[in-house]
């Protein structure tokens, strides 16, 4: 079986697949193993299901011990957007609006 993500919530029209990491590397390999197991949940999930009710679409790798990046993950979010039509967010918490 494929490594999945932690989590999914659904809400309203909005659905949100979670990630979380509590690692403390130095480069970004704790974002690239988020990714690959966001995508897997998400390709998944599809295989399943209509994502047409949903209007907004997140994807969140959290990491806590983490919360300050050397450098921007722009291309690598909308890489993901591109592949997945979800919005890609990295950070250390999860914002729930």
């Amino acid at each position: 079986m494929d490594s999945r993500c932690d989590g999914m919530l659904t809400y309203e029209s909005k659905i949100i697949f979670v990630e979380l990491k509590e690692r403390n590397y130095t480069n970004i390999v704790w974002i690239e193993d988020g990714d690959r197991q966001l995508r897997n949940t998400i390709s998944v999930f599809i295989n399943y299901h209509d994502l047409v009710e949903y209007k907004s679409k997140k994807a969140y790798i959290a990491n806590r011990k983490k919360p300050q990046f050397q450098y921007s993950h722009k291309e690598k979010m909308q890489k993901f957007k591109n592949d997945t039509g979800f919005i890609l967010i990295i950070q250390n918490n999860i914002k729930i609006s």
